[in-house]
């Protein structure tokens, strides 16, 4: 390849660039101080030499405006700021965002990411974004998250019924607060406190009507029975509709009524109460009140005791109820409804007045007695067994009329005798053995259960005058 010396063409117009060149030619603009060559491209190049002054002797040397630099010749620490190109506005920083390795690009910083970045350390950071370190009890703010777990304890105030500790967005009077005190637990609602489990393991429910505290359902549709109270120390189940079914009071009573009445017999409501002290009441409207069943084998229905001691049975055999040790009695009243010392198997006969009870309807089958004053008496109405302590007020006795018991005797007896009044208040053997009107009834055995003083005795009888 042949080769030709460079040939030198100049030019001092300023801004003025050679329209054509050949290889190996050069072109010199003195007005601009650009030189001018082509490439093996056949592209015109160019470059400006640009003078400024040296210091400490240092060689003189011009800004590069285009072409390339070899990085050798450039020492380090020697680019400025200022040499780099400017950013294109405020609050940008150099780096790249865009994929891959590439160019130098801007990234826009806002205020906040510079403050951020202005924070000496995490503390400082915390507090510019107004959260609190992690070992701290308090939280201010807002979390919103589809699902949170947490490592540890999650800590909150104890509240009050007007701001639970742990309530519901928007309704900080209702959820859950420490109302009782430490080691307790209350449900609020509406700024009430609903339920409270204590220290004990005890639940306590309040209700604005207690008698409706809870309510017990089988599904959140079905409308289940109401567990209640409105009263101290009172329990109650009522239905869904507000109708007690039962009741149970302060001194233990057990009411089966809508009234919780404990003595549904004497009120004449249909409904049962049982009392601690073992009082049944019981009332039915129009049928049997009292229905008792013994399974496959024929014996006992019910056994009667006095302090501990079987005194009586009711017992069914085959088609066949007994009465075991039968006896009848009537109440009575003296006339003047005192209660004077009695012997018991004293005979009595009618008077013709009849026993009253204040506040009750008028009694017209029951008479009122006095002690047998007649011989053969044919007033005789049976014999005396006991003061009714439950009427004390009206004076009530049990007249014994029928049935096995015991008779007040005088005189000689054989068993087997009939007996009639002495006119004393005790019995004597009758003149025959024809039933009459006058007779009390039939010695059973000469077995002397009691001596009195008056030389009477208590025998064992079967009495027929009731």
């Amino acid at each position: 390849m042949p080769t030709y010396p460079i040939q030198l063409k100049r030019n001092g117009t300023a801004a003025a660039t050679p329209s054509s060149l050949l290889h190996g030619e050069v072109a010199l603009n003195y007005a601009d101080g650009k030189l001018f060559w082509k490439d093996a491209s056949n592209v015109i190049q160019s470059f400006t030499f640009q003078a400024y002054a040296a210091s400490s002797h240092a060689h003189a040397a011009s800004d590069i405006t285009s072409g390339t630099l070899d990085a050798a010749r450039i020492a380090n620490d020697s680019i400025t700021y200022a040499k780099i190109q400017n950013v294109s506005a405020t609050d940008r920083l150099l780096g790249r965002s865009s994929a891959g390795s590439g160019d130098v690009e801007e990234i826009t910083c806002t205020a906040f990411g510079r403050s951020l970045i202005d924070d000496a350390d995490a503390a400082t950071a915390r507090t510019t974004l107004s959260v609190q370190p992690t070992a701290s009890p308090a939280f201010t703010g807002t979390v919103t998250a589809a699902a949170v777990t947490l490592s540890g304890q999650l800590l909150v105030t104890a509240g009050s019924v007007s701001a639970c500790g742990v309530a519901f967005s928007g309704d900080p009077n209702t959820g859950l607060a420490q109302i009782g005190g430490a080691d307790t637990a209350s449900l609020v609602t509406a700024g009430v406190e609903r339920v409270r489990v204590g220290a004990n393991g005890r639940s306590q429910f309040f209700a604005a009507n207690e008698k409706f505290g809870v309510q017990l359902n089988k599904s959140s549709t079905a409308n289940g029975p109401f567990l209640g109270s409105d009263g101290a120390d009172i329990f109650t189940v009522s239905t869904s509709g507000g109708g007690e079914m039962l009741r149970v009071d302060a001194t233990g009573n057990v009411c089966v009524n809508p009234t919780g009445d404990t003595n549904p017999a004497g009120s004449n409501v249909a409904g049962a109460c049982l009392s601690p002290n073992g009082y049944l009441s019981v009332t039915r409207n129009s049928d049997n009140p009292l229905l008792i069943n013994r399974k496959t084998l024929d014996g006992t229905l019910t056994t009667y005791q006095q302090d501990g001691t079987t005194e009586g049975s009711i017992s069914v055999s085959g088609n066949t109820v007994s009465y075991n040790a039968f006896c009848g009695s009537h109440w009575a009243q003296l006339i003047d409804g005192s209660r004077p010392a009695i012997l018991r198997g004293t005979v009595l006969e009618t008077i013709d007045e009849m026993c009253e009870w204040p506040g009750e309807p008028r009694n017209d089958r029951l008479p009122r007695v006095r002690v047998s004053d007649t011989p053969r008496s044919r007033r005789v109405y049976g014999v005396f067994m006991a003061w009714d302590d439950d009427d004390a007020a009206t004076g009530d006795m049990y007249a014994t009329a029928v049935g096995a018991y015991m008779v007040r005797v005088s005189g000689t007896v054989h068993p087997g005798d009939l007996l009639e009044s002495a006119g004393d208040g005790t019995a004597c053997t009758q003149s025959d053995d024809i039933v009459r009107s006058s007779t009390i009834g039939k010695v059973s055995s000469t077995h002397r259960v009691a001596e009195y003083d008056d030389g009477s005795y208590l025998l064992p009888c079967v009495l027929m005058c009731g």
